[in-house]
Parts: structure tokens; sequence; C-alpha cells
């Protein structure tokens, strides 16, 4: 009997040991990505309100600006852009409005996140820029090149959202099994801690050639207390999107998306390549995450290179000849 409790006794402090050095890891994990998220960026005061945004990469190449998706920050643009192998380029990694410590008041609507990276282009003396959207990026990058076409010289829609969508719209097109996932996943990774032991799972089990990748997409799970004004605004935003004059986009695009995609339905990108008068789509077997998916990251990064190197920066005929067309 003595022993038995004694066992116990041995196997509670063992616990308790664990879970308080776990504790201190975590806390100390937390307070390293915070730092590191607000030192890797910078935020810069425009005339519409503050962005932030990461700089990376040589400032005389060409210049490419990333659009993240829904919830997201500069740190989920430079994870997805780093995975895809996406270099050689002046990369602008942004935080839209509402995620990470660029305030919502800085471009509620659409159309004023379209003006909001205008105006950091402008502060930046950039004159033109490459344009890629992932996901909910897509109605502000699809502004942009309606509101500002000599800034914009190509564009890159990656698994982007063009229409009206909510979340009980897509939990319809979902089987129950694939709905339970979904739901489990958005409310576990809302927590911090859940997201840490997704990386200590990560450096386990993750090859050493994908692991640099796949803790950078996790980590860009983190602080979702910091990304969630911006979410709430996209899904507010995500519910009306109005039917947008496509037609007007004289940009050249580059459609990529997955055909088994349940988050953005491949009719979205279908109905953007009918309407874009210089658009192409490439389909690729796969969901939402298609491009993250081994047999198809290296096409989907060859094509999205050739179209990024088709283009050069050229200057403008002045800098305020920005067009804006009402919707």
């Amino acid at each position: 009997m003595i022993n038995k409790i004694g066992l116990w006794v041995t196997a509670g402090i063992s616990i308790a040991t664990i879970s308080l050095g776990l504790s201190r890891l975590y806390n100390r994990w937390k307070g390293q990505q915070l730092g590191r998220l607000q030192t890797d960026s910078q935020l810069l005061e425009t005339p519409l309100g503050p962005i932030e945004y990461q700089e990376e990469g040589d400032i005389s190449a060409p210049a490419v600006m990333v659009l993240h998706g829904s919830p997201g920050g500069y740190d989920q643009s430079r994870a997805f852009m780093h995975a895809l192998g996406i270099r050689g380029f002046r990369m602008l990694y942004v935080s839209r409005p509402g995620y990470l410590r660029t305030p919502v008041s800085s471009g509620v609507s659409f159309e004023e996140q379209a003006d909001l990276y205008a105006a950091l282009l402008k502060e930046l003396h950039i004159e033109k820029v490459m344009m890629i959207a992932i996901s909910g990026g897509g109605p502000s990058a699809l502004q942009f090149a309606l509101r500002h076409p000599n800034r914009c010289c190509g564009l890159i829609m990656l698994s982007a959202l063009t229409q009206s969508s909510t979340l009980e719209m897509i939990y319809r097109t979902m089987s129950w099994s694939q709905s339970l996932r979904f739901r489990l996943f958005n409310a576990l990774s809302a927590y911090d801690p859940v997201v840490y032991l997704m990386l200590i799972k990560a450096r386990w089990q993750a090859a050493k050639h994908e692991l640099q990748e796949k803790l950078e997409l996790t980590s860009a799970l983190s602080f979702q207390s910091m990304r969630k004004p911006g979410y709430m605004n996209d899904v507010r935003l995500f519910a009306h999107i109005p039917a947008y004059p496509l037609q007007h986009i004289t940009t050249p695009t580059l459609i990529l998306h997955g055909m088994n995609d349940a988050d953005v339905p491949l009719t979205q990108a279908e109905f953007m390549m009918t309407k874009i008068p210089q658009a192409r789509l490439l389909a690729f077997e796969g969901d939402h995450f298609f491009m993250l998916a081994q047999e198809n990251r290296e096409t989907v990064s060859s094509a999205m290179l050739a179209f990024l190197h088709t283009f050069e920066q050229v200057p403008l005929d002045t800098t305020d000849r920005d067009n804006t067309i009402a919707n």
C-alpha cells in the first residue's frame, strides 16, 4: 500500500514538474514570438492611417506586394512565399487593416484598404507593384487593380476570395466530418497554447528540409487576439461583396486555385477568369491549401515566378494619375 502511494506521489510530482517546465517554455516562446512580430516589421504612418509591413529582398528589384488571408498578418504572407520559394524581388508583406499592428481604422472597406496600399507605395517611393493575394486578401487586391491601375502591373490570385461568402455557406458545402474538423481546427487554433503544442509536434515530426516552413506557417496562427479585429471586419465584409466591374481590370492576372477548395469554391476563380480580359486560370488537384501540397508546390512556384519575371518596373507618367472606378 505504501509503495502504491509512493508511486502516485512520484507520478504527481513528475507531472507537476513537466507541466511547470512546459509552462515556462511556453511563456518564453510567447515573449520571443511577440518580440519578433514587432521587431521584424515596421509601422509606417500614411495620410490614410498607419500600416504595418515587412520588406525583404533587393530594393532595386521589381516590387511585389503580398496580401494575406483571413485571419493572417504580414507573417503569414511571408511564410507562404518562403514555402513557395518566391524570391528575387523586393517583397512587401503587409498586415491588412485590423491585423497585428495595422488598425481597422486605416481601411474599413476593401476600397479603403486598396487606397491604403497605394498610400504605402507612395511613402516608399515605389511606383508599381506586382500584387499577390492569398485567400481573403482577394477583394482588396481586386480593388487595388481597379482603383490604381497605373500602380498595379501584375496580379496573382492564390485561392483568392472574390464573391460573397459566409462561414455557414462554407459549412454547407462540406461533409459532416469535414465540417467538424474545420470547426474544431478554427476553435483550437485560436488559443496560443495549442499553437505552441503544434510547433512542438512540427519539431518532432517534420523532415529537416521542411521544418522551417512548417514553423513559419504554424507561428502565423499565434496571437489571434491581435488578428481578431481584422478577421471580424473581413467576415462582415465577405458576406456582402458586391459585383465588382472585373471587366475593367486591365492588369494581366494569373489565377491559381484548388479544384476541391471548400473554403473558396473553384467557381469563384472560373467567374473571375471569364470577366478579367487578361486572366489565365490554373486549376490544381487539392483544397484551399493546394499550393503547399508536395505534388503541386513546384508547378505552382514555377508558374508564379514565370509570371512575375514577365514584368519590369517602368516609371509612371505622373505619381497622382491613379484612377478610381466606382463599384
